[in-house]
């Protein structure tokens, strides 16, 4: 076995010897004289035993004895010399938490073992807990981690439990638990947000004494994206599904899959690849509520998974596909000859844009003409790009180029109220319309289409209007409508007011000559004329629709709120026609090379 010698003198060979004849009889007891000596030994640390023992030697002997005092553990031997005139020894460096049996023996002045021993045995205190190895993160999701590790291979100590903190610099919570095994899971996390784990291991103390908290393992991780999943409904048997295509692919790049579910049974599967963000559900049953689930493995070994659900329900038979209120326009009375506040939701395509540069109220209108896209004034565009030239004719993204917020408050009524039916869309690209000159003032080709980054569900309160033939006309006869939050003129005041509520006017589309009277440089191409009586739009106005009814009662759009010096005052105003750029606004909705 390995020897370690300390004290006054190393032994000689023939004591060596007589050593090693005595291990091979000595056991657990006493000799003859040991129960004389009353040996004692006491943990002193995790890593030191203190040995005593009385001093019984004769003083005539002390001088020439020797006391061996032997620790043996495993294939490992501690010895020490120590005179005989000596009681106690203190033997360090020593494991922790490990039991050494002890032997102290008394080696004669010639050298011989004497029938002085005896044995005990004594446990070192347990350390501080060991650090933990292998940390690992089994589950990861959008809002939850499960965090696995290895314990300590050498622990020193029986592990009393762990202490796990989370921590990140987005989320400023502290989050502590204390886990008895190990592997615990955080839940109520960030979405796409790096979180530090740190894991200390507490050993139990013995008899009140060492263990403790020991040093910390650290590892990151960070939460999955969150998953948005939308489902619209299209038609009588058409379901479009949609999802933010950098958040359901995996860490291992394993490819979600969309179910359609029907009265439990499965009735279509779609496997998402990269690079896709809608898919199509079609020949479905007419009126029918399906469940679309969206699976999205969270560990590598595809054994778990998380899934998101949303419902659609697909048009019954008889559903209009757009431009139908769901309640009867209201009589105007004939001495009304300004803007009147709507009944709520009467016009369910109307909407306010809001942008994080123009303030908390809504700086222009818009109109929906379809889930997922909204149309408006060019000119409303640039007013939102913080001096910035828009690009033309091509799809950008306004985040990207402003790092400012555009969006778009849907089924809203009462600005000073949170209504049940008013939602709020953030626009994710625009497109201006090719022909349109930016920054030069000029009305012509003023629109723009706005593509939203979730669509809104279609219902009573939120609908999308009709688009017109490229040839449509419109009666000089036909009233027509425009909504919006522009200001109202105050009758007793005589001054225009910002108005809360969404407010309406009557206005029919004239021939041109009426008003070039008005218009000293000429109109425009493509500009439409309203007589607007009394009711004009104003300031906030711009970019919102003028609706006009066909007999049956549905509703298209005709134009956009134009600019000029007509807004709040007069008899009339300009809007943008909409006809001439009908195919334009379907063939931009139809394309699928959207960012």
């Amino acid at each position: 076995p390995k020897t370690r010698l300390h004290g006054e003198a190393l032994m000689t060979m023939r004591q060596t010897l007589t050593w090693l004849l005595f291990l091979l009889h000595v056991g657990p007891s006493i000799g003859k004289a040991g129960d004389k000596l009353g040996l004692r030994a006491e943990a002193m640390s995790s890593d030191s035993i203190r040995v005593t023992w009385k001093k019984i030697i004769p003083k005539s002997e002390r001088k020439e004895g020797r006391f061996i005092v032997d620790l043996r553990k495993q294939d490992a031997t501690y010895q020490v010399e120590v005179g005989a005139d000596k009681s106690t020894y203190n033997c360090t460096d020593l494991s922790p938490f490990t039991a050494y049996p002890i032997t102290l023996t008394y080696l004669s002045a010639n050298g011989l073992l004497s029938d002085i021993w005896a044995t005990t045995t004594v446990t070192t205190w347990p350390s501080a807990g060991q650090r933990v190895t292998n940390i690992r993160f089994p589950r990861t999701k959008f809002r939850s981690i499960m965090v696995a590790w290895s314990a300590p291979d050498k622990p020193y100590g029986i592990i009393k439990l762990y202490k796990v903190f989370l921590r990140s610099r987005e989320d400023r919570r502290k989050i502590d638990v204390t886990a008895p095994k190990t592997e615990t899971t955080f839940t109520n996390l960030y979405p796409n947000t790096a979180y530090t784990i740190i894991i200390q291991t507490e050993n139990l103390q013995l008899n009140g004494q060492g263990g403790g908290i020991g040093k910390n393992s650290t590892a990151t991780v960070t939460t999955l994206d969150d998953v948005y999943l939308g489902a619209v409904a299209m038609g009588t048997d058409i379901v479009r599904v949609t999802w933010k295509n950098e958040s359901v692919l995996s860490k291992d790049n394993s490819r979600p899959s969309i179910i359609l579910l029907s009265d439990g049974r499965v009735e279509s599967q779609y496997e998402i690849v990269p690079g896709s963000w809608e898919q199509f559900f079609r020949n479905l049953s007419t009126f029918t509520t399906y469940t679309v689930t969206l699976m999205r493995f969270v560990s590598t070994d595809r054994d778990f998974s998380e899934s998101f659900n949303v419902s659609v329900t697909t048009w019954p038979a008889d559903h209009p596909t757009c431009g139908r209120r769901r309640q009867p326009p209201t009589t105007w009375s004939p001495l009304n000859m300004t803007r009147r506040v709507t009944d709520q939701n009467s016009w369910p395509w109307t909407l306010g844009l809001y942008s994080s540069v123009r303030g908390g109220y809504p700086y222009c209108g818009g109109t929906l003409i379809a889930p997922d896209w909204i149309i408006t004034a060019a000119h409303c565009v640039e007013l939102a790009m913080n001096c910035i030239t828009a690009p033309v004719g091509e799809l950008f993204s306004y985040k990207a180029l402003t790092s400012a917020i555009l969006f778009a408050r849907i089924g809203d009524h009462d600005l000073n109220k949170r209504e049940a039916t008013e939602m709020d869309r953030v626009v994710r690209s625009i497109i201006i319309h090719p022909q349109y000159k930016v920054q030069s003032g000029n009305r012509e080709h003023d629109v723009a289409l706005l593509q939203l980054a979730k669509p809104v569900p279609i219902g009573a309160e939120i609908d999308v209007i009709c688009l017109p033939q490229t040839d449509s006309t419109v009666s000089s006869s036909t009233e027509c409508v425009f909504a919006g939050w522009g200001p109202t003129l105050s009758s007793q005041l005589n001054v225009h007011q910002v108005s809360s509520v969404l407010t309406e006017g009557r206005v029919m589309i004239e021939s041109k000559d009426v008003c070039q009277t008005f218009e000293k440089n000429g109109i425009p191409e493509g500009q439409a004329c309203l007589a607007t009586r009394n009711g004009n739009p104003c300031w906030g106005d711009s970019g919102a629709g003028v609706y006009c009814p066909d007999a049956q009662g549905q509703w298209s759009l005709y134009g956009l709120i134009n600019r000029g010096k007509f807004l709040c005052v007069g008899q009339y105003a300009m809007s943008t026609f909409i006809p001439p750029h009908v195919d334009w606004i379907r063939k931009t909705v139809a394309a699928k090379n959207v960012t």
